[in-house]
């Protein structure tokens, strides 16, 4: 075995092995700062679903083809896939929730609880207002309030968006991985249909490898599915860069480790994806980042060109006798409702 053959067989896929962990890993520090703010602002966690579903398949690749260094890549990337899912589900939860409780941070969320109960009556209301006047909400606040949760379906509450996504993909996946491991095999064995019969045993890792394509290739291009609003604002904070940056890495280090054993099922997804990371590095030199693709604090509003309007007192804070002194001094300025939707 020449030198050559020991990069490409040996070193490449080990770096690759470094470097998609380093690329699932790129999210963890702006999700941990997005949960302790309480909202996702400007981070795009539609890439994590296809993380999912990436890593799971790989995974079952890796187990069909007998390739530790495509598992060791995969395995824990598919333990954080999980993590960041459900940490952007809690957010979106939060961030509807709030709006159901007319955007006061967790001081409504806890007073609005029983008004959200099913079947509650006048009397609840009554005390939601009761409470509502005790943390210094005005009634026509309140009544603002009930109106947005009546525009809320209650369905949307139980599935959030990313959830929603997480649970297809692994439908998907879980309705392959039967086929190939179980269904399949058992319809051989039983020759139910001429055609099945035909199929020979290693059509799995091809069927497997087909899924890995089409999944890989849309979590490559997954933040590029916000370049109109990119072009649009002049901004690239949907794209996130250091997921950018290791993307590129770990897909130039496993095409080259595709040529050495000539298999299009690595050489092609990651091929796209060295495309499509020079694309987006393209984007973020033509756009570069703004004010507003830090995570805004809860209540901040940016325009169209990324610069912070203002800050609105999201009623967050607890609410006491010095705070009401300070608004009534000079503190944090009541909006009418003319200003509130404007904002």
């Amino acid at each position: 075995m020449n030198m050559e053959d020991i990069i490409l067989e040996y070193v490449c896929p080990s770096m690759g092995c470094i470097m998609a962990n380093a690329m699932n890993a790129a999210p963890i520090s702006d999700l941990r700062q997005a949960l302790t703010v309480g909202t996702l602002g400007d981070l795009n966690p539609s890439p994590w679903v296809f993380m999912t579903g990436n890593c799971l398949g790989l995974c079952a690749y890796s187990y069909y083809t007998n390739d530790p260094f495509i598992l060791a890549a995969n395995l824990p990337g598919l333990l954080l896939s999980l993590w960041l899912n459900h940490g952007a589900i809690k957010l979106q939860y939060l961030e509807l929730r709030t709006r159901a409780g007319g955007g006061g941070g967790g001081d409504n969320l806890l007073n609005n609880h029983n008004n959200n109960n099913i079947g509650g009556d006048d009397e609840e209301a009554l005390d939601l207002q009761d409470d509502s006047i005790i943390h210094g909400v005005s009634t026509s606040n309140n009544q603002r309030t009930m109106d947005e949760q009546r525009l809320i379906p209650p369905e949307a509450m139980i599935f959030v968006s990313q959830e929603v996504k997480l649970y297809r993909i692994l439908l998907v996946w879980s309705s392959v991985l039967i086929w190939v491991g179980w269904i399949s095999p058992l319809l051989r064995t039983i020759n139910s249909s001429i055609f099945l019969t035909r199929i020979s045993s290693g059509t799995a890792p091809e069927i497997v490898g087909l899924g890995v394509n089409m999944n890989l290739i849309f979590f490559y291009g997954a933040p590029l599915t916000s370049i109109f609003q990119v072009v649009k604002t002049r901004r690239s904070s949907s794209i996130h860069r250091p997921t950018m940056y290791m993307s590129f890495m770990n897909a130039t280090f496993w095409t080259g480790y595709g040529f050495a054993r000539m298999d299009p099922f690595i050489i092609v997804p990651n091929g796209v994806g060295m495309i499509l990371g020079i694309v987006q590095f393209t984007l973020c030199r033509m756009f570069p980042k703004g004010e507003g693709d830090r995570i805004p604090i809860r209540g901040e509003s940016f325009d169209d060109d990324g610069l912070m309007m203002t800050k609105v007192n999201t009623g967050h804070d607890d609410y006491n006798d010095n705070d009401s002194k300070d608004n009534q001094t000079g503190g944090d300025v009541e909006l009418d409702d003319d200003d509130l939707e404007f904002l």
